[in-house]
């Protein structure tokens, strides 16, 4: 019978004349699972739809023939058989003519690795060592793939990778190619896999429960996960936070390979950095003990070869060759520095930092965060700065990111976190990317948002450069680069001249429509369209689609706040929301996609000058008193130095002593030749990372830290989820736990700092915010919780500001299009773009040294538009050089009609060509943060 009492209606069926009660729509392999009965099956997976191709799990309904369970759908009193002998002799015979084609035991790739071999363990349960049956002609392998090794021979055809590539990716990569026994898996075109567009995600491996498909060893064999030591912990690259299961091998000190988890952010996904890009842990260049300057290297610089801006390696220091590649060379280096003990490192350290502060002041020393440390070591290194040196210079790479962003949402809403999660695209009716690559800096998030477009959500993409995302769009708009402020000024003016705001949320949460009215009237889509360079009618009918819509959510990156007016940008995103009353319900809110793993942790914890933990304003009597109890030292009422404006301090010779916590603004700051001339005029640095950066090289003294993987600590996503990243490898050699090197240096300078594990510290961080009050070790547990969460057994407040906002009402703020700092002319008449790439990260200091993501994008290149490539008489692989009024760089030249006529896009994680020698550090004056997104350069065939 059918109980329809409730929403979700149930039936009962008996199954080996056992009742039982499921959902309507359950199959019957579900219901079979529910009372504790696994039918077998080969293609079928929980996380994906089934489709019935394999026949393993043929069950008796009482039908003509038997049927497949995994896609029949239960029915009110079906009466289903699911052993017996009948079945048991089918199974046997399908397991054993799959068998015929399979390597032996010892020599399945996936038995003798993570001893997981699907087939093979349903060969053992029916007692099958080999089959009968003759094997037919081999059907190849392809070996293209730096991670993925496809044996096509040992391929059963379940299609579980396909359907992992097409419908949890939506990458759609895998199909079938030839007839009969020759079909066989393809890749695109039936293209080799490593010449496919595969985005090397391992998806396919993780699903494929044969040899076919197999990961490739790394930093150790792979051997069967009963051997390894599995931990749950959380990716250590981007902002999505991805949950992860590293596969320990103890006894070598190596990661063996990486298992999705079912995180809130991820549900098992990985991109191609989170499955294979671990090894960096375990590479040889690692620091391992302190290091401090010969007296015989003084006065500071670069010590490898310069960085040039040469991908092609030509020239140096003093004129050396090198090799092409752009990592730091040890050999070059290293004779510069002599080892030390900790203790005179760290008494070095504290000595210099001391007497500079006696000198000059507190605000001669400054401190650079870094957003790859925890919330815990981001709390303690800003504590430090302020408590211990006595200023509050210090910041980190959130100035670098989404400063403008956080700028405009505090002045806005009156909160600098995202309103909604990623994931609640889901409940969105309407969409809107905009400067945003997610499908590279964000990919796994991508995958959601493509999933929703599939599913009818409608994608609204803008952007100067075509990204991923826009073929599962619904409209693309390619604005020109810097027309951010236009385009949305005009979307906002046909929402109110047709009547598609939301009144009523307009009138009770915001203030200030009057004058954005009067505003965006000077913005209609005719003129817009002469500023953007999108048709009129495009903008009428994306205002249209974003008015009428029930829900929107929107997503932004740093397209939007690397601009000299990333804050106004930021702002019309806002506004547009408010308009439209698409904030504090599902599938709507405001999310500018954070970048690194825990710039919203580090940010949270207090890694900004100008505020305390939990976004508290430094100059507010009140809370800076309640610090000072806390951390029982008067505290400096004047909000301190940005990133770019250190550096300056820095050059000018007002900022005289530095600490860098896993920071390497040499590659990551705007205009590096002046970086170059600050750091090199600093009386003392003190550099504490994992490598020799290129920063490292201008350091007095040089601590060694561990990685992500070597010790225990939270982090926040870009969703406000709060997870505990565990310690799953030994640091090598004498490296430290950058929370015990800062409490060490901390006592030192004659502020005690000491806690018994990093809990005690999260804790102190907790009970000084409203945020995170309440959350602890123990109620993170192994699935994290958003912030805020209001008692331990709630997941967290997934959509904010339902009722009201902390700012009361929301405020529109009217934006008057400002130009770029910097325009093309006719001697530079390109702009440059620069961004990431889906298989590095930053500066490139980790991703360059794993094996996998290195041998997927190795060098440095340059995107330009086909049109404008031929003008210049350029090929795909020629080289070219890019130059702006502050650097010059050379390097390969590929394009792509993705980049827009006259723009240049070039990743900055190459040192060998250096972007950001070229980028102009003119900054937004809310946000402080450089323009990274424009400026404006010339490009030569050499």
């Amino acid at each position: 019978m059918t109980d329809t009492r409730d929403s979700n209606p149930t039936l009962e069926l008996k199954i080996d004349g056992e009742t039982v009660r499921v959902e309507a729509g359950a199959t019957v392999w579900e219901a079979a699972r529910r009372c504790g009965k696994e039918i077998p099956a080969l293609c079928h997976d929980p996380k994906l739809d089934p489709v019935g191709v394999c026949r393993m799990c043929v069950v008796d309904t009482g039908g003509r023939v038997l049927t497949a369970s995994c896609v029949r759908e239960a029915e009110a009193g079906m009466e289903v058989r699911t052993e017996g002998d009948d079945l048991e002799r089918h199974r046997k015979m399908l397991t054993e003519l799959l068998l015929a084609d399979q390597p032996p035991a010892a020599e399945d790739p996936r038995e003798t690795t993570t001893g997981d071999n699907e087939l093979l363990a349903l060969a053992r349960g029916y007692g099958l060592e080999r089959s009968r049956f003759t094997p037919g002609v081999a059907r190849g392998a392809d070996d293209t793939s730096p991670v993925i090794a496809v044996d096509h021979q040992a391929c059963i055809l379940c299609d579980r990778c396909v359907r992992a590539c097409d419908d949890v990716q939506s990458n759609d990569v895998i199909g079938r190619t030839g007839k009969g026994y020759s079909t066989r898996i393809g890749f695109d075109l039936d293209l080799g896999m490593g010449e496919s567009t595969c985005v090397s995600c391992g998806e396919c491996a993780a699903a494929c429960p044969t040899g076919a498909l197999t990961n490739k060893p790394l930093s150790a064999a792979i051997r069967p996960r009963t051997e390894l030591k599995a931990v749950d912990s959380v990716c250590p690259y981007c902002g999505v936070g991805c949950a992860v299961r590293f596969q320990v091998d103890e006894e070598k000190n190596a990661v063996a390979f990486v298992d999705g988890r079912d995180g809130g952010s991820n549900h098992f996904r990985l991109c191609v950095k989170g499955r294979y890009g671990f090894d960096y842990s375990s590479h040889p260049q690692r620091l391992t003990k302190p290091l401090i300057r010969r007296e015989s290297h003084y006065p500071k610089g670069p010590l490898s070869s310069d960085v040039r801006g040469d991908a092609n390696g030509r020239g140096g220091k003093n004129g050396r060759g090198r090799k092409p590649g752009g990592l730091v060379d040890d050999a070059e280096v290293l004779p510069a520095f002599r080892e030390a003990t900790w203790d005179e490192a760290l008494d070095l350290v504290a000595e210099k930092l001391k007497g500079i502060k006696e000198a000059h002041g507190p605000s001669a020393l400054a401190g650079f965060g870094s957003a790859k440390c925890s919330n815990e070591e981001a709390y303690l290194f800003q504590k430090l700065v302020r408590a211990g040196f006595g200023t509050n210079n210090v910041d980190h790479c959130t100035r670098l990111c989404h400063a403008s962003s956080v700028a405009a949402l505090m002045e806005t809403i009156g909160s600098g976190a995202v309103t909604n999660t990623f994931g609640d695209i889901e409940n969105a009716e309407v969409a809107l990317l905009t400067g945003t690559n997610a499908t590279s800096n964000h990919p796994v998030a991508a995958t959601f948002f493509k999933e929703a477009a599939r599913k009818g959500t409608k994608l609204i993409v803008v952007d100067p450069k075509r990204p991923g995302l826009a073929d599962h769009a619904s409209v693309f708009c390619r604005i020109a680069s810097g027309s951010d402020v236009s385009f949305y000024n005009g979307l906002m003016h046909v929402l109110i001249e047709e009547g598609l705001c939301d009144e009523a949320f307009v009138r009770d949460r915001t203030e200030g429509f009057d004058e954005l009215a009067a505003l965006v009237k000077e913005y209609p889509p005719e003129r817009v369209a002469t500023l953007c360079g999108v048709d009129a009618e495009t903008i009428r009918d994306v205002a249209r689609t974003i008015g009428r819509a029930k829900s929107m959510i929107v997503f932004w990156g740093m397209g939007i706040s690397q601009h000299t007016h990333g804050t106004d940008n930021a702002r019309c995103l806002i506004s547009l929301c408010l308009l439209t009353g698409n904030v504090g319900r599902p599938g709507t809110g405001l999310h500018p996609l954070r970048g690194q793993n825990n710039v919203q942790g580090a940010s949270d914890a207090g890694l900004i000058p100008m505020v305390y933990p939990d976004y508290q304003p430094v100059a507010d009597e009140a809370i800076r008193s309640k610090f000072e109890a806390a951390w029982g030292v008067p505290l400096d009422p004047n909000p301190g130095l940005t990133v770019v404006e250190i550096m300056r301090a820095a050059l000018a010779g007002d900022v005289k002593g530095m600490y860098m916590l896993g920071e390497n603004p040499f590659l990551s700051d705007p205009n590096i030749n002046k970086v170059r001339k600050a750091l090199a005029n600093l009386d003392f640095l003190v550099v504490q990372d994992i490598f020799l950066t290129e920063t490292a090289e201008f350091a007095d003294v040089i601590l060694p830290a561990t990685t992500a993987l070597e010790k225990t600590g939270t982090f926040t996503n870009t969703d406000r989820r709060v997870q505990i990243g565990r310690t799953a490898l030994r640091a090598p050699g004498e490296a430290r736990a950058d929370w015990e090197i800062l409490c060490d240096l901390s006592t030192r300078l004659g502020y005690p700092m000491s806690y018994p594990s990093p809990s005690e510290v999260f804790d102190e961080f907790a009970s000084l915010t409203a945020s995170y009050d309440g959350l602890s070790y123990e109620i993170l547990g192994t699935e994290g919780k958003l912030w805020p969460c209001p008692s331990p057994d709630h997941p967290g407040e997934q959509v904010l500001f339902g009722d009201s906002f902390p700012s009361g009402r929301g405020k529109l703020v009217p934006c008057d299009v400002l130009p770029a700092d910097e325009l093309p002319d006719d001697e530079y008449p390109f702009v440059l773009n620069t961004g990431r790439l889906l298989e590095h990260w930053h500066t490139g200091s980790m991703t360059r040294r794993t094996k996998a993501l290195d041998a997927i994008q190795p060098e440095a290149h340059a995107t330009l538009h086909p049109a404008d490539a031929a003008r210049l008489g350029l090929e795909e692989g020629d080289f070219a050089r890019v130059t702006s009024r502050r650097g010059s760089i050379r390097l390969k030249i590929r394009r792509s009609d993705d980049v827009a006529p006259s723009g240049v896009f070039i990743p900055f994680h190459f040192r060998e060509a250096a972007a950001n020698l070229l980028t102009n550090d003119a900054l937004d004056p809310y946000g402080k943060i450089p323009e990274f997104k424009y400026c404006a350069v010339k490009v030569e065939r050499e």
